[in-house]
């Protein structure tokens, strides 16, 4: 196969790698937004990476609370953007799988 060939269908990693790291970020900045106050240590910034690793790869280790008591309005809102941003990391799983697929057809 020539190096053309295949660069072109290596492309959509480069763009699946650019959402990704798009999503973490927004992610990231999501909880520190919501659950430090804005505040940048770097307490928050591993807290954070946590959350949005977790989040965009559907891991979700049960670290939150259940919703049938009372709860830190913080987590609701941290809950709520979590549901977006689980779809959005399902849709680009679905698009990775998809492209190795296309990378290499009838091997």
């Amino acid at each position: 196969m020539p190096n053309g060939a295949l660069d072109a269908r290596r492309e959509p990693f480069v763009a699946l790698a650019a959402a990704t790291a798009v999503v973490l970020l927004f992610g990231s900045n999501m909880y520190i937004w919501v659950m430090c106050d804005g505040t940048w240590s770097f307490h928050c910034l591993v807290e954070a990476a946590n959350y949005a690793t977790q989040t965009i790869t559907t891991v979700g280790y049960g670290n939150w609370t259940h919703g049938l008591h009372e709860e830190d309005s913080r987590i609701l809102w941290m809950k709520a953007g979590s549901v977006p941003f689980m779809l959005i990391g399902a849709l680009i799983f679905g698009m990775f799988v998809a492209s190795v697929v296309k990378l290499y057809p009838g091997e």
